[in-house]
C-alpha cells in the first residue's frame, strides 16, 4: 500500500512538471527559436522560406530555428523576401544601425512604394 501511495506522488509530480513545461505553443516557439526578425510593414505571409530555412510569424515577428547560414546572409534574404527589417537578432547577438542598414539594401519594396514607381 505504501509502495502504490508513494508511485502514485512520483506519478502525479511527474505530470504536474509535464504540464508545467509545456506551456503554450506560443512561448515554447519563441524559446527554440534562434533568430528572430522584426518586419517593418504588416507582413502579408504567416509563413515564408529563405533557402532552406523556415520562418514562422508570432507576435509581428518571424522567428526561425538555428541554420547553416550566417546571420547576415539570412537577414538579406529575410528582407529581400517581406521587406524591411526594423530589428534581428541571432542567439543572443542583435544587429547594430549598421547591419541592419547592410540587410535591408536589397529589401522587397513595400506595396506603396512599388506602385509609385511604375
Amino acid at each position: 500500500m505504501i509502495r502504490l501511495l508513494s508511485l502514485a506522488a512520483a506519478l502525479a509530480a511527474s505530470a504536474a512538471s509535464l504540464t508545467l513545461a509545456a506551456g503554450p505553443a506560443e512561448a515554447q516557439a519563441a524559446r527554440a527559436a534562434f533568430y528572430v526578425a522584426t518586419p517593418e510593414a504588416a507582413p502579408a505571409a504567416a509563413r515564408t522560406m529563405t533557402r532552406a530555412t523556415g520562418w514562422t510569424l508570432r507576435d509581428g515577428r518571424y522567428l526561425a530555428a538555428r541554420a547553416p547560414e550566417r546571420p547576415a546572409l539570412l537577414c538579406d534574404l529575410l528582407a529581400r523576401d517581406v521587406g524591411r527589417l526594423t530589428s534581428f537578432s541571432a542567439g543572443d547577438a542583435t544587429f547594430d544601425a549598421d547591419q541592419l542598414a547592410k540587410c535591408n539594401r536589397r529589401a522587397k519594396a513595400a506595396p506603396a512604394t512599388a506602385m509609385a514607381a511604375r
